[in-house]
């Protein structure tokens, strides 16, 4: 079990144009963005003329896959509308596998830290399989470029490679954290302790996929929610006022908690038996349009859900903040946000 970080991710990229050519955020404004700023990945596939079920494909075969935005939820105007900003679109480079399976490739979550740098976790539709991506961002000031991100997916011996539903990952403490729902029937939802990948090797139920599979089992169990409640959407990656980091947690079954509802519960002392507490504050949801990101910006923690509205996560119920879905050049079919992380801006 190999789970020590590394301390920075050091990559070659090939210089690559600015503009990703991608129209899906008509009402995205220019970034003059500073501190403290929410990162967001809309999951939804980019390509509108597959009705969103495929990434974009460039005529040289470059996949570009979902939008990074970013968010500042203190800049609001008096009516609650926020400026969002696109950053650009993942980079995926030419699907080598020729399985199709980029092209397919969904991202679930994202998580930033100072040293390791951006993150993702994406889903490979085509083989269902588990991956990270590393994400290389040229510059956090510009808008719509292209990321490149390197793909690298869980070896079939990994624990987490068999998780049916993985849904928060965050850095805490420097540590990556990755987080699943609970088991409808039963198990609570679990915690995994996950190194970063820094390279490719053969997995030997895999042998001809070289540059695929990491080069190391990355995950191990951490702990465990009660039984029937599970992680929401996200983990947090940042410390509240309280001290704590804090993530979304709902339940799979009405004898553990509302169906309708979300909680804020907090991610310190853990102890290995089970994950955190209760902090006392909910997200009022429709089922399955989760608090789908949480980020703590400046010590005050959001949630966002797959629609794109943000919650402010301070009393017994959280306040509803921006709505950003308006920003979107389709906002009734093309938007389905997954995941949040906090940036530090210079």
């Amino acid at each position: 079990m190999i789970l020590a970080l590394v301390g920075c991710i050091t990559l070659e990229v090939e210089p690559k144009p600015a503009s990703t050519g991608v129209e899906d955020c008509e009402g995205c404004v220019a970034n003059d963005l500073s501190g403290e700023v929410i990162a967001l990945v809309n999951g939804k596939l980019t390509d509108a003329n597959t009705a969103y079920t495929a990434n974009a494909e460039l005529e040289d075969g470059t996949i570009l896959a979902a939008s990074v935005f970013l968010h500042d939820p203190d800049a609001i105007d008096g009516e609650g509308a926020g400026a969002l900003v696109k950053l650009g679109n993942l980079d995926l480079g030419i699907d080598d596998l020729g399985d199709g399976a980029l092209a397919r490739a969904a991202v679930r979550e994202i998580a930033w830290d100072p040293d390791a740098g951006l993150w993702a976790l994406a889903i490979d539709a085509v083989n269902d399989e588990w991956q990270l991506w590393h994400v290389e961002v040229p510059d956090w000031g510009a808008v719509d470029q292209r990321l490149p991100a390197t793909v690298y997916a869980f070896r079939t011996t990994d624990p987490i490679y068999w998780e049916p539903a993985v849904t928060g990952m965050a850095f805490v403490d420097g540590q990556l954290v990755l987080g699943t729902q609970a088991d409808a029937g039963g198990a609570g939802g679990r915690l995994y302790r996950s190194a970063l990948p820094t390279g490719w090797s053969v997995d030997p139920a895999w042998p001809d996929d070289e540059t695929y599979y990491a080069d190391a089992v990355l995950t191990e169990l951490w702990t465990a929610f009660p039984e029937g409640l599970g992680v929401a959407g996200d983990l947090s990656d940042g410390e509240t006022t309280e001290g704590d980091a804090v993530v979304a947690v709902r339940a799979e079954r009405s004898s553990a908690g509302a169906l309708d509802e979300n909680w804020l519960w907090s991610l310190g002392g853990l102890d290995g038996q089970e994950a955190g507490a209760p902090l006392g504050v909910m997200f009022p949801v429709v089922r399955n349009q989760d608090i789908e990101g949480v980020a703590v910006i400046d010590g005050v923690p959001w949630g966002v859900d797959t629609e794109g509205v943000l919650w402010r996560g301070e009393g017994s119920e959280a306040a509803r903040g921006a709505e950003l879905a308006g920003a979107f050049t389709d906002p009734d079919n093309g938007i389905r946000l997954r995941g949040a992380a906090r940036v530090v801006l210079p």
